[in-house]
């Protein structure tokens, strides 16, 4: 049985594919190269990606340019952070230590990840907010260790438990939330 397919009988030009045969839109000059609409597409298409790049790129050197713009801020997150429920919280630090809070933003330079610690029994005195890496060394992590509940660093050192030389934040009491001031560092 012989098989045929569903163009048999049909030429190409019949069925709207291939080459025109009535020359009414040459697709070929005679050297083999495209001419018309087939040859237009693209160039456009160059064209516009050209066109694009050119765009990302001039969006790129307008926003670095406002970044240093002095008197320009530019900030994930806030400057002054707020834990609700002291109280509650100051449970859990007397039970398992300090509270690491990481900051989310992504900048390497500008990291901000702080312990809150509490210190004696009295939840509206005794609030510590200190950066979780050494002075000067913003890759040193200092960690909680679970066992004593104590602070070390990357050396192994032991931190004391208010953040000795470590660098300290403003921690105030207002209503049974700790108010921690990121912007005055001691």
């Amino acid at each position: 049985m012989r098989r045929t397919s569903f163009t048999a009988g049909w030429g190409h030009a019949q069925l709207g594919v291939g080459p025109p045969t009535d020359g009414s839109g040459e697709t070929q000059d005679g050297t083999g190269a495209h001419t018309g609409p087939v040859a237009k597409r693209p160039t456009a298409l160059v064209l516009s990606a050209v066109l694009a790049v050119v765009a990302a790129v001039l969006l790129l050197l307008l926003v670095l340019r406002l970044s240093q713009v002095r008197g320009a801020r530019s900030t994930l997150g806030d400057d002054v952070y707020k834990v609700r429920n002291a109280s509650r919280y100051a449970t859990e630090i007397r039970r398992g230590g300090p509270l690491l809070f990481q900051d989310l933003t992504l900048s390497r330079h500008r990291r901000k990840d702080i312990y809150l610690q509490h210190l004696g029994s009295d939840t509206t005195t005794g609030w510590l907010a200190f950066e979780a890496h050494l002075r000067g060394e913003p890759g040193c992590l200092v960690v909680l260790d679970r066992a004593t509940r104590g602070l070390r660093d990357c050396h192994g050192d032991t931190v004391p438990a208010d953040g000795g030389a470590l660098v300290h934040y403003p921690a105030t009491i207002q209503a049974n939330t700790v108010v921690v001031d990121l912007r005055k560092p001691r």
